[in-house]
């Protein structure tokens, strides 16, 4: 079987994480580096250093292994955080399809701005895509692509150097992948 590959809005391509089985649940966190200073006083100081970054974890459905072969194929041909690849993002809301020509709070879409290296933001106040999370990292005011004209992937590398894949007695794989933003 062969890898299949997305090219991403700098026309970078890179290996395409298998979009099916999808998965059924997700753990996603939005990380900001910031530094924190304590006085004695116990004033307290933060600033925030450099943008923020996307890390996710996707849980699978239980499958048959021969269901479960594309995503482990995936795993083995990747080496570990070292490569990057291309995951598509799950679908936040069960109104919405990846062939909405329309937008909807509560999603995530891509920045239409090929300087951005495809930077993924979630649309938060109804038809105002300036005011996004997380925040634009080029300083522009973007405009966002629908899902019809480009799906929203995540360009991202597994978050560790080991996944792990579940097998049980009743002949179900059990996969659960963790992942972190790539720029």
């Amino acid at each position: 079987m062969a890898i299949a590959t997305y090219t991403f809005q700098n026309g970078a391509t890179y290996p395409k994480f298998p979009e099916d089985p999808a998965p059924v649940s997700w753990d996603i966190k939005h990380r900001q580096r910031t530094v924190v200073s304590e006085a004695r006083s116990l004033k307290r100081t933060t600033r925030k250093i450099g943008g923020p970054r996307i890390e996710a974890t996707f849980t699978f459905p239980p499958m048959k292994q021969d269901n479960a072969f594309g995503i482990l194929e995936f795993l083995r041909y990747v080496e570990g955080g070292n490569d990057i690849f291309a995951f598509r993002m799950p679908l936040m809301l069960p109104t919405a399809s990846y062939s909405d020509s329309t937008l909807h709070v509560g999603e995530y879409y891509n920045i239409n701005h090929v300087s951005n290296d495809n930077q993924l933001v979630m649309l938060l106040d109804d038809g105002t895509p300036d005011v996004v999370h997380p925040s634009v990292r080029a300083g522009t005011t973007p405009s966002l692509q629908p899902h019809s004209t480009r799906q929203p992937h995540l360009k991202c590398s597994l978050a560790g150097p080991a996944q792990i894949v579940r097998y049980a007695s009743d002949g179900f794989v059990r996969i659960e992948i963790d992942v972190v933003e790539r720029w």
